[in-house]
């Protein structure tokens, strides 16, 4: 009894969205299964509720499982998951309840054809059994040289310690505007 109404007040959100009601709910499977290519536009979700319950990571976390095993029982083609803000689902120094899936599936879902693509803006924000499944990595031009010595530390493309820094000034001297570095990871 003591737990309901804040219980009330963490959902309260939800039940006034109708985000669960019929008319609202939709299938990514059979959508994909329509061959429409689907896109999760989380912006806005942070609205739903100010307490300790993430909407946003459980909201991804069930649409990316679903998707998942969709593909592992073949009822839909080969797909890509893009996950933009990386850090915000799978960050290192936190574990909301889509980090565990992402770890996993990138890990394990290869083989059954699911796909990611990642974009951070700091590769130090995700953790490294993330980075280590890359097998590519795409740098712009913008980026700063501490990101570039990040990504050559963490994947392992440095030839010494003490020349990284220098490695990384050296690369982003040489990219033109509108160029990319892509790193082979694998």
């Amino acid at each position: 009894d003591n737990q309901r109404l804040p219980m009330k007040h963490r959902f309260k959100p939800v039940k006034e969205s109708g985000f669960y009601q019929k008319e609202n709910i939709k299938s990514i499977v059979e959508l994909f299964q329509q061959g429409r290519v689907v896109s999760l536009n989380m912006a806005g979700f942070d609205n739903f509720g100010k307490s300790n319950y993430s909407y946003p990571e459980v909201v991804m976390s069930i649409a990316v499982r679903s998707v998942i095993n969709a593909r592992r029982e073949k009822l839909i083609r080969p797909v890509f998951i893009m996950v933009d803000e990386a850090s915000r689902f799978i960050p290192s120094d936190r574990d909301p309840s889509c980090k565990r899936l992402f770890t996993e599936s990138v890990d394990l879902d290869t083989v059954h054809f699911v796909n990611y693509l990642f974009a951070v803006q700091s590769i130090t924000k995700i953790p490294d059994t993330i980075v280590q499944q890359c097998k590519y990595i795409f740098i712009p031009q913008t980026v700063q040289v501490g990101v570039i010595k990040d990504i050559l530390t963490r994947t392992g493309h440095i030839k010494n310690v003490q020349t990284v820094t220098r490695d990384a000034a050296r690369w982003k001297n040489v990219m033109q505007k509108h160029e990319w570095l892509l790193f082979d990871v694998s």
